[in-house]
């Protein structure tokens, strides 16, 4: 029934569509103008005007033409416009023409190429439009999908298309095109199946859908085969995770506290920001628990044996399932490499606050953030943050002077500082922000000259409490001590190491001199004692790190180190120690808590270097007048 509706010519677009059957190329593309210029004169789309003479006849006698149509005279001009209408007049009299000899039509008279553009033209000139209902014909950016599939299958006629034939062009395409191009099959399938809605398309859709296509994906998780216990757990785990634990009611909290709904309100502070769409975060909890269960174990049988889901999220588990995603994605051409998606790290960041919400034994998480920062160097961004740590590299070799400002800079604040200090009551608001400022950039400075740490560690730094992060000398013969847990740390490796004496000098100068003053200046009115080495203003709470980045730039520039940031020091310490020990990248990998693979490979420059300079001797001992080894005859 349908091929009579699509033997018939309803509108101008119906006319604009088979151009190509009409005409040669050439001339082809000048009817087309002739027809998009019809749009921008009437007002209105080719869709909603009949493809028929006498009607185009009347309603073009309307049109106002001048300025749209140039010419030497006004005669010359109006003949332009003549000419321009009986270009769609002869068109509609072609097409026509054309209709009524059966034998030419359908998309055997045409090309693959020409079907595909016919189709496209199509698309594009009724995405994102409306029928006489209000209904959305198409959505936007549909011809996307269609300019897709032209691409792939421009050799094949689309009415003659078959499953066979797209999933063998399915597997010629490269890992990073293929959800795209399910997506463009995905969408003509929608297409052929509304073909009788698309009248001026539907000779060249193909008769039944593509789809749906094999995927290389393992069979997905049925979550109803697993025990009851286990769904009930899953179902418990997920619920902790989006809610959080409700917050117990402590009988005597009336006696025993002055203010319970304050102590309420500090403890919901300390809250994350409540889950909007339950329904989007459950689904990828979900995700992340079927990836682990896909990968973790090979035997789908034993899998749906778990009667906990707390067993399924094991540190042995998850150690397994990083191991064989990674070996697919290296073995399989079909699949993305690690480092071209971020799928491992979303997956494992889900996890984790799965496993911390449910305060899951700490060898889970150590074991997810061990994955984590073991793939690191996998990640999309991993080759932003090596130019941007070798440019610095090259600064630090180049330029000495950089060097000696960075080792005397903390001493060099600090006294600036003191100066200000001393005369506190004389100074403006502004000053005395600067003078704060100055002396916490020397303390991070010193600190970091002596055990260079991650920015959010030197954030994070406590000076008292149960377990302090800095402490300082218990009597004059012993040194101070920086000591951070492995939960603080990004790869769970413990920092634990003495301060030198001169670096305990400037932090102990902060936490006298300057620390209290700024506790004056920023805490809040009822304030109680704070922990940390930069407080915020409020209690037990942390210096923003805004406030933090503004000290620190206000130091470096000080100094004429303008763009190194905090976390930059550790690629300084790094290349300081190589260039005096060449060739320590252990001693280094330590040191930052670095892999030593990793430090070679950003820092071999060293042992360059040094194999540079002892070129240099070995030349100047084969030939002494040599210019290569720097002396003159």
């Amino acid at each position: 029934m349908n091929e009579h509706h699509t033997n018939r010519l309803n509108s101008l677009q119906d006319v604009a569509l088979r151009l190509p059957k009409l005409y040669s190329e050439s001339s082809a593309k000048a009817y087309t103008a002739a027809f998009n210029r019809v749009e921008k004169l009437s007002g209105q789309r080719l869709a909603h005007l009949p493809a028929d003479e006498v009607a185009w006849a009347d309603m073009s006698a309307r049109i106002v033409w001048a300025g749209h149509f140039k010419g030497r005279t006004q005669q010359a001009t109006e003949r332009a416009f003549e000419a321009w209408r009986g270009k769609i007049s002869a068109a509609i009299k072609r097409a026509r023409a054309q209709m009524d000899r059966p034998a030419d039509t359908g998309p055997a008279a045409v090309q693959a190429s020409q079907a595909w553009d016919l189709i496209h033209g199509y698309v594009t000139s009724v995405e994102n439009t409306f029928d006489d209902d209000g209904n959305r014909i198409l959505p936007n950016m549909s011809s996307l999908s269609v300019s897709n599939l032209r691409a792939r299958l421009n050799t094949h006629l689309p009415a003659s298309l078959t499953t066979e034939v797209v999933e063998a062009a399915l597997t010629s395409l490269p890992a990073n095109k293929i959800a795209t191009f399910r997506r463009s099959v995905h969408f003509f399938d929608k297409l052929v199946a509304a073909r009788a809605q698309h009248t001026p398309i539907a000779d060249f859709l193909p008769i039944f859908p593509l789809g749906p296509l094999r995927s290389l994906r393992d069979a997905r998780i049925v979550w109803t085969q697993f025990p009851a216990s286990f769904q009930m757990s899953l179902e418990q785990m997920i619920k902790i995770a989006i809610r959080g634990y409700a917050p117990g009611h402590d009988p005597l909290a009336d006696r025993l506290g002055p203010d319970p709904l304050a102590a309420r309100r500090a403890a919901r502070r300390d809250r994350r920001k409540p889950v909007r769409n339950i329904e989007v975060a459950t689904s990828s909890y979900k995700a992340a628990l079927s990836w682990l269960a896909r990968h973790g174990n090979a035997d789908r049988n034993e899998i749906y044996k778990i009667a906990d889901v707390r067993d399924l999220l094991t540190a042995k588990i998850i150690d397994r399932a990083v191991a064989r995603y990674v070996h697919r994605s290296k073995n399989d051409s079909a699949l993305l490499e690690v480092q071209a998606t971020s799928s491992l790290g979303s997956y494992l960041a889900t996890l984790s606050t799965l496993a911390r919400t449910s305060r899951l034994d700490d060898s889970v998480l150590h074991a997810i953030e061990d994955a984590r920062w073991d793939t690191e160097t996998w990640s999309p961004y991993s080759n932003q943050m090596s130019t941007v740590r070798e440019a610095f590299v090259k600064k630090l070799d180049r330029d000495p002077g950089l060097v000696r400002s960075t080792l005397e800079g903390p001493r060099i604040l600090m006294q600036e500082a003191q100066q200000d200090l001393a005369r506190w009551d004389h100074l403006s608001s502004r000053a005395r922000s600067q003078a704060l400022h100055l002396a916490m950039a020397a303390a991070m400075l010193a600190i970091q000259l002596a055990r260079p740490l991650r920015t959010k560690n030197i954030n994070e730094l406590t000076i008292w409490g149960p377990t302090p992060h800095l402490s300082g000398p218990k009597n004059k013969g012993n040194d101070a001590w920086l000591d951070i847990g492995r939960d603080k740390i990004k790869n769970r490796r413990v920092i634990e190491s003495p301060l030198p004496r001169d670096t305990w000098q400037i932090v102990s100068a902060w936490i006298d001199e300057g620390r209290p003053r700024w506790l004056e200046l920023h805490a809040a009115r009822n304030w109680t004692p704070n922990i940390y080495l930069f407080p915020g203003s409020s209690e037990n709470e942390t210096i923003c790190r805004q406030t933090l980045n503004t000290a620190w730039n206000r130091g470096v520039a000080r100094l004429g180190l303008t763009g190194m940031t905090p976390h930059m020091m550790r690629h300084f310490a790094a290349t300081v120690f190589l260039a005096r020990h060449p060739g320590q990248y252990g001693a280094v990998a330590d040191l930052l808590g670095d892999r030593p693979e990793t430090v070679e490979a950003f820092y071999a420059r060293g042992a360059g270097h040094a194999a540079a300079k002892l070129l240099a001797q070995v030349l100047q001992e084969l030939d002494p007048g040599s210019k290569l080894g720097g002396r003159k005859r």
